[in-house]
């Protein structure tokens, strides 16, 4: 392709974007887990993702980004859009130092919130929180912070279920301020998902 664009002398005025995406998981973690699209782990939300830009340098960005981080950075970049990427897009430009300290990812059936040191996935009939390397963790983080929601989040005693192919029902004694069931988040819909992220932003 590059040889091609060359050839026709377009080289030097075209981007390249490389990506894809999803990752692809082969049970790494002795979890269980395969393919793509059974869990927000890292193997299967870190996608490639290569850019050549003419008139840029070559580089490397370590810093977390987002799939939400290309329509700014080629609208700013290309289309020569002037106004703040904030009106019409969640993320940041490619070549800005903005970083993500949470994401939001979604299924067919749940949200998670992903963020640098865990998962926190909400489903219809509860949570689940994960740790970094996909394991099921403690509660208290999630269960303090979500105390300041009042009766938003709803309370309760619920089965905790560990969603791995090898997982088994882990009953879970009530507790105050226990986040047990979401019902009106997700009566919400999405924007009541989205409601949940400032409450893992400050830390």
């Amino acid at each position: 392709m590059l040889d091609d664009l060359e050839r026709r002398k377009l080289l030097d005025r075209t981007v390249i974007v490389i990506t894809s995406d999803h990752g692809m998981e082969f049970d790494e973690n002795g979890l269980g887990f395969t393919g793509h699209g059974t869990a927000y782990s890292e193997l299967q939300l870190h996608t490639p993702l290569l850019l050549r830009w003419p008139g840029k340098s070559a580089g490397r960005v370590t810093r977390r980004t987002s799939h939400n981080d290309l329509a700014p950075t080629l609208l700013t970049g290309v289309f020569g859009c002037s106004n703040p990427p904030s009106d019409y897009a969640s993320g940041h430009s490619l070549f800005s130092d903005a970083e993500w300290t949470w994401l939001i990812g979604a299924s067919h059936l749940d949200f998670a919130l992903i963020e640098p040191e865990r998962v926190t996935i909400i489903r219809p009939n509860g949570y689940e929180v994960r740790d970094k390397d996909y394991r099921l963790g403690p509660h208290r983080a999630v269960r303090e912070r979500a105390s300041g929601f009042g009766g938003e989040l709803g309370r309760g005693p619920c089965p905790y279920r560990d969603r791995s192919p090898r997982s088994r029902l882990l009953p879970r004694r009530r507790e105050p301020g226990d986040v047990a069931r979401v019902p009106s988040v997700l009566r919400a819909g999405r924007r009541g998902i989205w409601d949940i992220a400032p409450f893992h932003r400050d830390g």
